[in-house]
């Protein structure tokens, strides 16, 4: 939930990789260690052309969509990263509406982000709402696009309701069978299992 904090060196050391997206540097991936970016591919991705998919899930204007990034993060194969932006690359239109978090998927020389609109109906008490939806650029944008969009649904449909556990055993635990909703990742020191439910 708190990206904008690095792991620490050490055993809790993160590197984080900085790529510009834009020649300004007014657009920038913030990738994680884990993560394999090929800056050369996303380098000027704006200028490819871009997708939406947009996908009738909606929040009230404050609020949280932090349960939905923590899914994205854990359901992606390349996992969530931030994409801050300036107000100049919002008003140049190189970005369009990026979520106030800069959530971004990328997969080789594909980058899409989250974005949201007002959605056509008012919510029954009246209060505005805003739709997700996702925007990609590159040469794969319509299909990765897609798939972060359908894993908003997906995670809209059957686990936003849902409690989010956090667990952390050692790696010669028994491993946990699989399951919707549960996501295990292993590090050099332990086993985290995120689960709804």
């Amino acid at each position: 939930m708190n990206t904008f904090m690095p792991l620490r060196k050490g055993i809790a050391h993160d590197p984080r990789v900085f790529v510009p997206l834009d020649p300004d540097h007014t657009v920038t991936l913030i990738t994680n260690g884990d993560q394999k970016v090929n800056a050369d591919a996303l380098s000027d991705i704006f200028r490819q052309p871009h997708t939406e998919a947009w996908t009738d899930v909606t929040f009230r204007g404050p609020e949280s969509a932090e349960y939905l990034e923590l899914w994205l993060a854990c359901a992606m194969p390349n996992g969530l990263s931030r994409m801050p932006a300036t107000n100049e690359a919002i008003e140049k239109g190189l970005v369009t509406a990026p979520y106030p978090s800069s959530t971004a998927v990328f997969e080789g020389g594909t980058l899409t982000y989250l974005t949201r609109r007002p959605y056509a109906k008012k919510a029954p008490d009246g209060a505005t709402v805003y739709e997700f939806g996702v925007i990609g650029h590159g040469p794969d944008a319509e299909a990765l696009a897609s798939d972060v969009a359908d894993q908003v649904r997906t995670w809209n449909q059957g686990f936003r309701a849902l409690d989010v556990g956090v667990d952390i055993q050692p790696l010669d635990a028994t491993p946990l069978a699989p399951k919707p909703g549960r996501f295990t990742f292993d590090n050099p020191l332990n086993r985290i299992v995120v689960e709804w439910q």
